[in-house]
Formats: C-alpha cells, structure tokens, sequence
C-alpha cells in the first residue's frame, strides 16, 4: 500500500502525445485512475470523474487516467470520449504500473494530496462503495490533505 507514501512520480504521454508528469501537478490535488478499455467498472467510473474534475477544479483538483492496456490509441481515445472524458487520459507503461504496486486490479485509484502523498488508496468501484466514497475522497485530497 503506498497510502502516506509519497506518490511514485512518473512522466508518460497523453492521447495527443504530449508529455505529462505527475510533478507537474506539485502542491495540488490528483487523483490518479488506472483503468482499461475492457473494464466494465472503469466505465462505470469514468462520468462520475469527468463530473467531479469540474466540480471541483476550482480547488485545483485534476484527475489523470491512466490506461493500462494498449488497445491503440483510437480505441482509447474512443473509449474515453464515450464516456464524456475530457481529464487527460495517459498512456501507461510497466515502470509507472510497478511503482504503484502492480496494478493488478481495476479500476485502481490513488489520491494525492497537496503535499504529494497518497491519502487514500482504492482498488474496484463496488469495492469502495462507488461514486459517494469517490467524492469523499477527493474532498480529503482538495481540503489539504
């Protein structure tokens, strides 16, 4: 579990190509959101992400997806587009996914709170009580956790 720990940085490419690193972000709220286009539960997730970057942007939240399989990027940009996403989608890569402990369930969800440390650590949407527990976390990460 990387909860209190200091938020494994990375730096990887975004649907358009461009470079997106976690330190970028440095003093402010992230939620990190591993997910796959195959994920019925990553889906499930995605609109309630897409509506809580808005709401809460103005906090300085900023949610970044990570997709973990490598379907091409139309597939991708398809996928997320579908679900009304607009948060920057990344492209992972095995070095990210094995800071972050492996990754071996979806959707899998790290917020970052100001000071760069995982406050919360959350495997699977059920699992976690979806989009309540969603937004109650990051109410952790954006009141300066």
């Amino acid at each position: 579990m990387l909860t209190g720990k200091e938020a494994p940085g990375f730096t990887l490419v975004d649907l358009s190509g461009k470079k997106v690193s976690l330190s970028d972000f440095q003093g402010k709220p992230v939620l990190v959101n591993f997910w796959a286009t195959w994920c019925v539960p990553c889906r499930e997730e995605m609109p309630w992400l897409q509506q809580f970057s808005r709401q809460y942007a103005p906090q300085g939240l900023t949610i970044l997806g990570i997709v973990t399989d490598s379907p091409g990027k139309d597939a991708v940009q398809k996928a997320a587009q579908k679900s009304g996403v607009t948060y920057p989608v990344l492209i992972s890569d095995d070095n990210t996914e094995n800071a972050y402990g492996g990754v071996d369930q979806l959707p899998m969800s790290f917020y970052v709170g100001r000071d760069g440390k995982v406050a919360v650590q959350t495997a699977g949407v059920s699992a976690v009580g979806g989009k309540e527990v969603i937004e109650a976390n990051i109410k952790k990460i954006v009141g300066g956790a």
